[in-house]
């Protein structure tokens, strides 16, 4: 025993302390020796070791709340590190590695059968009778598990995982990409005969064990990422094995909740009938997949289901709890209201009418997004809650805060309809060269159909008294900001806006992080000395585009381009059309708009250089009427404030508005009538229900004579 000061002795590890530094210290050699381009090392070896050096991390982790979480919704099951099982079968992995790379293991041969393909075939099958049997009735199903382990504690039988051995021990034996590599690298061939011989065992005895079941199949599928690892050397780095491990070693022992690994495909619909009871599917490979955007190997692909699959039961254990129910009265609840209430409103079987199948497939993805990808409890209030989430909202994540500490905090996040916009938009579940039917037409990925999709929701899970028209605003309002999506998430949709965002798409797929007025005026006025302004009509186009097109262009031949950047409104209607012209004349161009136009998808036009959107429920003008002067609207406040100069050519009543302000802040502006569109606006007239009128000047003539006599 070494001394440190005099008359004080230095505590000595535990053994299970000192023995899994002793393993991480042999385990990190190989890693450096696997990494050495001089030596001669079984290709498995750099992936094979790094996996189990992660075990071992995993099993020293201490667990904390930070302390500025107090808002932290969970109660921590776990705070101490080396659980007893885990940390066995680290060690175990460990010292079985470390042997076979020294040679000081004789290698057991493989099981002397042959596999024919029906055994897989009947397997598989069997997995997915399984599975479809669960989705019709889960309560029952549920029921007969708890049932089950109750009586016969951990090793309660579970036929149902004895198919998924069945399938991963066929694959084992016969797919040739295992075989391949068995053939190069002795480490594979090792651990696959001993594998081999464990589960033909489990599966000549028939009994499979739950507990011991799970983790056999989990053995198995490390064993598949290995050799798709060296398969193929450009398969990603491990992400969710690698940060969330440890959460395998608590839901695999938690007998409350049921993991029922399976190779059996299942789709968001599946998902989420499974959503009141506590029964994890957890999706099994021996490929590598492309899920949630990102392309994932067998044990990454385990490790994913099982983080969705750890938060929904979280929040289940919370709704219990909240509640004040039993287990049992929660499951029956949630399962009742999913199948007579929600599922039934996004079944789009027999469902002809094109809109209403993307209305409800929009439904679909929202309600996905609540109850599978937030794991938020499928009660009526917590459904009402997420629909309406606003960003910034804290939420809970967790970090390393050290080598051996998760820290679980609390940050902001983006609004949910944000979230289902983006991943519909752009490439979490498909690529845009190749976009599967089962999402509906492209409607479906716009904000407008989330909108739309939303409102609808919220009225089958709410009460609440408010008009369609404020819930349907509010919703639009809620999906169109990027504001409290992480720079990582943010950063993947970007590089599919920068890729695919051109003409008159880029206001559909923008990066929008609506702004303030003071930061937008900030923004606007970053680019160039001056700012001129340019309004007039939008929508209501004009009677003489080209006479439009000869006006501007003069005007602006008096402003030097190379000091003043030109400021519209965004959109390619009206005044919005001439952005390209303006451009060839060398101006930098801006698009001033406001939020609302991003909630109602509108497009860009062409042209336009730095899009400026602003925190606006309205289009400009008065903030709550046009009819009465009153407070200013943001977008108005933000044009008003940041332009130096302005030129109206025509316009409604917003370009009436601003043409007031600007001469109320004794900056220079200019009006040149002209005629709305005259067919449009006797169109839009008649929709109304206004009687038609002769007048197409517009209310910005009308302002700007009356401004003229007053001064």
């Amino acid at each position: 025993m070494r001394i440190t000061e005099p008359g004080i002795q230095e505590q000595q590890p535990s053994p299970i302390v000192a023995d899994v530094a002793m393993s991480q210290r042999e385990v990190a050699e190989l890693q450096q020796l696997a990494t050495n381009p001089m030596a001669d090392v079984d290709p498995a070896l750099a992936p094979l070791a790094n996996q189990v050096a992660n075990h071992l991390r995993h099993v020293t982790y201490t667990f904390e709340v930070a302390r500025d979480s107090e808002d932290f919704p969970y109660e921590l099951k776990h705070t101490e590190p080396f659980p007893q099982r885990p940390t066995a079968t680290a060690l175990h992995r460990a010292h079985r590695l470390v042997s076979m790379a020294a040679g000081d293991v004789e290698p057991t041969a493989m099981p002397d059968i042959t596999v024919e393909p029906d055994f897989g075939i009947k397997a598989r099958a069997a997995e997915q009778a399984v599975v479809d049997q669960l989705l019709q009735d889960p309560l029952t199903m549920h029921r007969d598990f708890m049932a089950r382990r109750h009586a016969s504690g951990p090793e309660a039988p579970f036929p149902e995982l004895g198919n998924t051995t069945k399938a991963l021990f066929y694959d084992l034996m016969a797919k040739p990409e295992v075989l391949s590599v068995a053939e190069k690298s002795p480490l594979v061939s090792a651990l696959r005969s001993d594998l081999a011989h464990r589960m033909l065992a489990a599966i000549e005895e028939d009994t499979f064990g739950y507990t011991s079941t799970i983790h056999l199949i989990e053995e198995a599928t490390a064993l598949f990422d290995i050799v798709v690892r060296v398969n193929d050397s450009t398969s990603p780095p491990p992400y969710h094995s690698a940060r969330f491990e440890y959460n395998w070693h608590s839901l695999s022992e938690d007998e409350g909740h049921t993991v029922l690994p399976t190779t059996a495909s299942v789709n968001p619909v599946d998902l989420l009938k499974l959503r009141g009871v506590p029964v994890g599917i957890v999706g099994v490979t021996t490929d590598t997949l492309t899920v949630d955007g990102y392309p994932q190997t067998p044990y990454e692909f385990f490790h994913h289901d099982i983080d969705h699959t750890r938060r929904m039961h979280q929040e289940s254990v919370l709704a219990i709890e909240r509640e004040g129910v039993t287990p049992e009265k929660y499951a029956q609840d949630a399962t009742d209201l999913l199948y007579d209430e929600l599922l039934p409103a996004i079944d789009i079987a027999g469902v002809d009418d094109q809109d209403e199948r993307d209305l409800r497939i929009a439904m679909r993805m929202i309600l996905f997004e609540i109850l599978h990808e937030d794991g938020t409890d499928p009660t009526k209030d917590s459904i009402a809650d997420g629909l309406l989430r606003p960003p910034m909202e804290r939420t809970p994540f967790e970090r390393m805060a050290n080598d051996t500490t998760v820290e679980h905090y609390m940050a902001p996040r983006a609004s949910t309809l944000a979230h289902v916009y983006r991943k519909l938009a752009h490439t979490f579940y498909d690529v845009p060269e190749r976009r599967t039917s089962n999402l509906g037409t492209d409607f479906v990925r716009t904000r407008v159909a989330i909108a739309e999709g939303a409102a609808r929701l919220y009225r089958l899970v709410s009460d609440d008294p408010t008009d369609d028209a404020s819930l349907l605003s509010m919703c639009e309002k809620l999906v169109s900001t990027d504001e409290g999506f992480t720079d990582g998430f943010l950063g993947s949709f970007a590089h599919d806006v920068k890729r695919r965002a051109v003409g008159s798409n880029a206001l559909k797929l923008m990066i929008t992080r609506p702004l303030g007025v003071a930061a937008a005026v900030r923004k606007v006025r970053s680019y160039r000395p001056q700012v001129h302004s340019l309004f007039g009509y939008s929508a209501l186009e004009y009677e003489d585009p080209e006479q439009l097109e000869r006006t501007v262009l003069a005007d602006l031949a008096a402003i030097d381009p190379t000091e003043t950047a030109i400021a519209i409104g965004a959109t390619p209607y009206g005044i919005g059309r001439l952005y390209p012209a303006i451009k060839d004349l060398g101006f930098f161009t801006l698009g001033v708009v406001a939020s609302t136009a991003v909630g109602k998808n509108e497009e860009t036009a062409e042209g336009v250089d730095s899009i400026i959107v602003v925190k606006d429920n309205g289009w400009g003008g008065y903030r709550y009427s046009q009819d009465t002067a009153g407070l200013l609207s943001p977008t108005t406040r933000v044009f008003a404030g940041a332009s130096d100069s302005m030129a109206a050519y025509g316009g409604g009543t917003i370009t009436a508005v601003t043409l007031q302000e600007m001469l109320r802040r004794d900056k220079p502006v200019d009006f040149k009538p002209f005629d709305m569109n005259h067919r449009l606006a006797a169109m839009m007239q008649a929709q109304r229900g206004d009687d038609l009128s002769s007048d197409f000047a517009g209310p910005a003539d009308a302002k700007w004579h009356q401004l003229q006599g007053n001064r």
